[in-house]
Order: structure tokens, then sequence, then C-alpha cells
């Protein structure tokens, strides 16, 4: 049975950019090279909105809790890996899931942003691994 997780491992970072525009790609790309930090502060201009708080550290936070495993998101989590095993799966589909199931946390007003950070935070987890981000990004459960 493929799950989730397998999915996002099997997927390349680039099968997940390539989501992107391509001067998005280049940015993502570029900041991949340097730390994690680096790459949100090369992102910020894109995520930052007219509020007091960075949408991405909170993209990025929901996203380790749901990737990582926390209790609150294990309802999405099985609904998707039973997509993937009935459907098989299409990276699109699988990041506007686990979009829309950060959305009511994140607010539904920021549906473009949280799309294109989850597709630059699933890159990120293919490129290393799940295991290994879930590792260097541990949740409190």
């Amino acid at each position: 049975m493929r799950s989730l997780q397998t999915f996002i491992d099997e997927t390349t970072a680039e099968d997940w950019l390539s989501m992107l525009p391509e001067e998005d790609q280049q940015t993502v790309r570029h900041a991949f090279e340097k730390s994690e930090e680096d790459l949100f502060r090369a992102l910020e201009p894109r995520m930052m909105v007219q509020t007091e708080w960075n949408v991405m550290d909170k993209i990025k936070k929901e996203f380790d809790l749901f990737l990582c495993g926390h209790p609150d998101y294990e309802d999405a989590r099985k609904d998707i890996d039973d997509f993937i095993n009935k459907k098989g799966g299409a990276k699109d589909i699988v990041m506007a899931a686990i979009a829309a199931a950060l959305s009511p946390v994140i607010g539904p007003g920021f549906a473009a942003a949280i799309a294109w950070g989850v597709t630059v935070l699933l890159s990120r987890a293919a490129n290393v691994g799940i295991k290994k981000y879930c590792e260097l990004n541990p949740i409190e459960a």
C-alpha cells in the first residue's frame, strides 16, 4: 500500500519545483544551496502579506506538523493516503490536498501563498527525504 510519505519520497525535488513559475524555480534552487533560514529569507518578499506576521513561518510550522505525524492532521494524511492508493496520486492534487488541510489553520484568504509554500516545502522534503526532513524539523506532539 502506497502512502503519502512514499509518494513524496519517490517524487524528486525538481518534480515539485516544476509546478512553480520559472523565476520562482530559480530563486528556490539558489536558496536550496544555502541554509533553510536563507531559503525562507529569499522567499520572504514573495510570501509576505500586509499583516504583522510572515505567512511562510505559519505555513512551515503547519506543514511540519502535517508531514511529520502530528495527530491533528491524522485524518487528512489518511485521506491523502487513500487517494494515492485509489488514484495513483498526482503531484498537483497531492499538493492541493495538503494546502487544503492547512488552510483552516492558516486562513483560507492565503490559499495562493499556502499552495506556493507547500510546493516549496515538498520540494525541500523530497530533496532530503521525509525521515531526514522530520529529524531536522522536530514537532511537538
